[in-house]
């Protein structure tokens, strides 16, 4: 429904437009899934600052509370990419392929941060009980798990790319790259 509303004198008449927010399970799909990509980029320093820190209590909850909600994100949002794919299977230039490659990185994401969401708790709970090795520790691992679920999680959004953004596939870029350097030479 459109609806006009009144204007002020000395102002342009503008329209209210109301609509009916749908969400669906694609939509909820890409609202979920830029979570798990930041917060893993956000836990590295995070978790870096805690592990400088000596695995101090507040600085450990912070890491870890970013860890695993990015963790969980993540999980949500491997649940929701089967719905998300029936949504987007039968669309004009998405290819089964394409999904299928997206679907592998994102279960081997998933898993790492599910592991390092894992390690930040454990972090957690031995800085709460005041066992600072054992905390730094986990806390280390779970700075390098967390630097692999960072890329586990570029690459995965790098293939999800490719389903719906055919300029950023391998081939277009290449294509893109043979034509400049065509132009170049010229």
């Amino acid at each position: 429904l459109i609806a006009p509303l009144r204007a002020v004198p000395g102002q342009v008449r503008t329209l209210l437009v109301r609509t009916e927010t749908v969400v669906n399970l694609a939509h909820l799909h890409l609202m979920l899934i830029h979570f798990p990509i930041a917060g893993s980029f956000f836990g590295i320093p995070l978790l870096a600052w805690a592990l400088w820190r000596r695995a101090e209590l507040g600085a450990t909850a912070a890491a870890a509370a970013v860890v695993l909600a990015a963790g969980i994100a993540g999980g949500l949002a491997l649940n929701t990419g089967d719905g998300a794919e029936e949504v987007v299977e039968d669309q004009p230039g998405v290819t089964e392929a394409a999904i299928h490659e997206h679907e592998e990185r994102a279960e081997v994401a998933a898993t790492l941060g599910g592991l390092t969401a894992l390690l930040g708790v454990a972090a957690l709970g031995a800085a709460a009980m005041s066992k600072g090795r054992i905390a730094q520790g986990a806390l280390g691992a779970a700075l390098v798990a967390e630097i692999a679920t960072a890329g586990a999680m570029a690459w995965t959004g790098n293939a999800a790319g490719a389903i719906r953004h055919p300029e950023a596939s391998a081939a277009v870029v290449a294509s893109a790259e043979r034509g400049e350097r065509g132009e170049q030479g010229e």
